[in-house]
């Protein structure tokens, strides 16, 4: 692997997962710049975003990383003091087939970062209880578990070094999952810091984190670029605030100023269609030189808004230098974004087919001139 990469956009050029979730032996090889995951229901698509995105830990320039894990969902009791085993829901985070090989492990080559690999293992046992206490304002949650990290990074041009680290999974509420990553040991010469933001149904069912974000940019030059980026979607977009609907209303959400419809429009009286746009626009500024990951893009979207909003997307990602991932079920959406792509230069596509037939997992990648031909020329089915 060539370790100059020359391709700014692209942070991860390979990526194998070893054991995570349900996955086993996943080579996704040759990744682009737009990176399709494509496949039949449970093949894994979904898992090799989280697997992307708890590597990229290391990398992130907060300590705390919300919303990768899937939410816990607590039971109101009428006692104070609960006590509950979380043992089951984290099992989904590690491999299926037995407690024998209670790891994640997971390997990259890439030119722009010097992570090589990541190794996680449970430092409690799957029955390990919790408790915490409860009033009728506030809840108090102690740490859930904490999981052991290694990482192995290129120290000399021929020499690997490992380091420990640590991820402490905190229940927020009774919806999130914050992980807060503790460094060990890690050496800060040549890490270089980069978002990954993960786009999944919780986060965009869940605007706190966009509250924050919106709150946190408020009068800076970040606030006008992000709204020019709006605009390429909308030109009718003129602001984007943080308020109250009205005197009366305790509660704030996001507001437009729309050329259509008013100074004060909440942004989920625009359709789900819109806000899910609006969504990923968000987090696409967010994760400036980094790696966005968008699982199911088109959901909500109708079909008629699919161009503009991959173009849109695409130009960003490329401006910004992101590195996309995403995963879809639409014909449709594989071929707009073909199209999209014949738009744009030097912004490569790669479409990868993620099969799990007989226990083993393989990837059949189509680049952009191959997925052309089969689709336009042939109408062959890429999706299974």
């Amino acid at each position: 692997m060539n370790n100059a990469n020359k391709n700014k956009n692209r942070l991860l050029d390979s990526f194998h997962i070893d054991s995570f979730r349900g996955l086993r032996n996943l080579h996704l090889d040759g990744l682009r710049d737009v990176n399709i995951f494509v496949g039949k229901n449970n093949c894994g698509k979904t898992s090799a975003l989280e697997a992307i995105a708890l590597y990229m830990l290391p990398f992130q320039s907060g300590k705390g990383v919300q919303g990768i894990l899937n939410p816990i969902t607590m039971q109101r009791k009428s006692a104070l003091t609960y006590n509950q085993n979380i043992g089951l829901d984290y099992r989904w985070l590690f491999p299926q087939s037995g407690s024998a090989d209670r790891y994640i492990s997971m390997h990259s080559e890439s030119g722009s970062i010097l992570l090589k690999s990541f190794r996680g293992e449970l430092n409690e046992n799957d029955d390990v209880s919790f408790s915490f206490t409860t009033t009728k304002e506030e809840k108090s949650f102690a740490p859930l578990l904490k999981m052991n990290l290694y990482y192995k990074f290129r120290d000399t041009p021929n020499k690997d070094k490992e380091f420990p680290a640590e991820l402490n999974f905190t229940n927020i509420d009774s919806h999130r999952i914050n992980i807060d990553f503790v460094k060990k040991g890690l050496p800060n010469k040549g890490i270089k810091e980069c978002s990954c933001q993960l786009l999944t149904d919780e986060q965009f069912s869940d605007t706190s984190l966009m509250l924050k974000y919106l709150t946190d940019i408020d009068g800076t030059s970040d606030k006008i670029e992000l709204i020019h980026l709006l605009q390429e979607y909308d030109d009718n977009i003129l602001d984007v605030r943080i308020g109250v609907m009205s005197d009366n209303s305790s509660g704030t959400c996001v507001l437009l100023n729309h050329k259509k419809t008013g100074t004060k429009t909440p942004l989920f009286s625009m359709g789900n269609g819109f806000v899910r746009v609006f969504t990923i626009m968000v987090y696409a500024f967010w994760a400036k030189n980094g790696v966005l990951l968008i699982d199911e893009i088109d959901n909500g979207l109708h079909y008629s808004m699919l161009k503009e909003t991959l173009l849109a997307l695409f130009k960003f990602c490329q401006v910004r230098h992101i590195q996309l991932f995403i995963t879809t079920h639409s014909l449709e959406t594989i071929d707009m974004a073909n199209k999209c792509l014949d738009e744009m230069n030097d912004f490569k596509l790669g479409c990868h087919l993620i099969k799990h037939e007989n226990n083993e997992y393989k990837v059949i990648r189509y680049d952009h001139k191959k997925l052309s031909i089969l689709r336009n020329d042939y109408g062959v089915e890429v999706r299974s």
